[in-house]
């Protein structure tokens, strides 16, 4: 049980220090690094805000950080979310407390409110808005629906 809570909180930690990684030197790439836990984020920076990306849809994980934000008293201080807006969901069900960003239905839905002027009569969940990039999304246009792209390409028109 130890064993997979450790590789859960590594999957989650690990996008946190992916741009550090980035601008190593090739020679210090080579050294052996390890990635540190969430909770070893948690420990080290108190008050630091943190943005909390979860990638998979896994209850077990979900639980395990949910219970460390709550363990170590960051929910003023933590944002998290998904893409996946099933994910979302179930983040938000668990701790209310924590702020929430947009899932990538929930973009969409702003967008569309937000252009049929009906957003001012619309209530929302989330606290924080997290775009991609459109250029990255042009330049990945294989990993992205084509009703995003197609939308990505009228907005940019």
């Amino acid at each position: 049980m130890q064993k997979s809570a450790d590789s859960l909180s590594r999957t989650v930690s690990s996008s946190l220090i992916s741009n550090s990684i980035q601008r190593r030197s090739q020679e210090d790439c080579k050294k052996p690094h390890k990635i540190p836990l969430l909770e070893d984020i948690f420990k080290n920076f108190p008050n630091t805000p943190i943005n909390l990306d979860v990638k998979l849809n896994n209850d077990n994980l979900i639980q395990k950080v949910s219970e460390m934000v709550a363990k170590y008293k960051r929910e003023n201080i933590t944002v998290w979310g998904s893409f996946n807006e099933k994910v979302t969901k179930k983040l938000f069900k668990l701790n209310p407390n924590v702020g929430i960003y947009f899932s990538s239905a929930g973009c969409a839905k702003l967008l569309f409110l937000m252009i049929s002027g009906l957003l001012p009569f619309f209530r929302f969940k989330e606290t924080h808005l997290e775009i991609i990039m459109p250029n990255r999304i042009l330049k990945n246009r294989r990993l992205i629906p084509r009703g995003y792209i197609a939308l990505m390409i009228l907005i940019k028109t």
